[in-house]
């Protein structure tokens, strides 16, 4: 898939193909949250890691869904996972993705609360 904001919906887990495989730094995921209202290039997302430093949040295993409409096991699930303490900001157009996983209703409302007002934070990569 090309464009999280045309074929991703809220809660979907996204893997962006642009990370270079790296054993000693393994991928993050990036929750899609919405269309950023001031931007409709950009999304909001928020990133999963296992870091568990900076102020990162904690997740519950009842916050993701563990298998899709098929009864197929996501590659992604609860595993220790948290969340960063900011969303992030990515261009819609960034990279081919894929979905490996998605949050419940409790997940999705859990991080937004954390996470909101959506202040924008925007690395290099973000933005090229």
């Amino acid at each position: 898939m090309d464009n999280p904001n045309e074929e991703a919906h809220k809660g979907d887990i996204l893997l962006l193909h642009d990370e270079t495989p790296n054993p000693k730094k393994p991928s993050h995921y990036i929750v899609y949250l919405e269309i950023y209202p001031r931007d409709p290039e950009l999304f909001i997302g928020a990133m999963l890691t296992h870091s568990d430093i900076n102020g990162n949040i904690p997740l519950q295993d009842d916050h993701f869904v563990k298998a899709d409409p098929n009864g197929n096991a996501y590659p992604v699930s609860f595993d220790k996972s948290l969340v960063l303490n900011h969303p992030l900001f990515k261009k819609g157009d960034c990279v081919p993705f894929t979905i490996v996983g998605r949050l419940s209703q409790k997940g999705i409302s859990f991080i937004e609360a954390q996470i909101a007002p959506y202040v924008v934070q925007f690395r290099g990569k973000d933005v090229d």
